[in-house]
């Protein structure tokens, strides 16, 4: 078997429903505590802050566009992130150790888009966040490792399927609820 190519444990279907799912439940997590508590008046203020007035792209182009971002996100943090240079370290173990080289590298990885969107996007200090920063940093490492973890057990298309399910969801459709003027509505305004 090779890193990340996952077992054959459930069918096509079954593993397109799961994945699928998993991102919607992902999602639906992160509205809740976007909605349930101060995490998302802290990022609105963030996103003002910095000068974003809109982050979602309207339909019907949100379709293909965020079909795209879950292929070239998951390259990004678990195929370049974890598997090839797990590969790469097991070759030179011989095959030794697979499961602790996946998740070293894994773990590694999940820090990337935490980071990425704390400091890079939010603007917040690497030492110094707030016990809520951190706390909602932490779940973003976990949802990195939830994903991982369906690209070890169920292959390369379960963690692509999964970011699509969350992106369908946050991205694409629950944007509409939202008033016009909020950044999370699709579309410039």
């Amino acid at each position: 078997r090779q890193i990340g190519c996952g077992r054959v444990a459930a069918s096509t279907g079954r593993t397109v429903v799961l994945a699928l799912a998993v991102g919607v439940a992902v999602g639906t997590f992160d509205l809740a505590l976007e909605r349930f508590t101060p995490w998302g008046e802290h990022v609105e203020a963030l996103n003002r802050a910095a000068g974003y007035t809109w982050a979602n792209v309207a339909l019907p182009w949100s379709l293909p566009h965020y079909l795209h971002a879950s292929i070239l996100s998951e390259c990004a943090f678990r195929l370049f992130a974890i598997v090839v240079p797990a590969w790469l370290v097991l070759r030179l173990l011989k095959g030794r150790f697979e499961a602790p080289v996946f998740w070293s590298f894994a773990l590694l990885s999940a820090w990337i888009e935490p980071l990425i969107k704390a400091i890079a996007v939010r603007k917040l200090p690497l030492f110094g966040m707030t016990p809520l920063e951190t706390a909602v940093n932490l779940f973003a490492v976990a949802e990195q490792l939830l994903f991982a973890w369906m690209l070890r057990r169920y292959g390369w298309s379960a963690p692509i399927l999964a970011r699509l399910g969350y992106y369908l969801l946050v991205r694409v459709f629950i944007g509409y609820l939202y008033p016009p003027g909020s950044i999370m509505y699709p579309g410039p305004h």
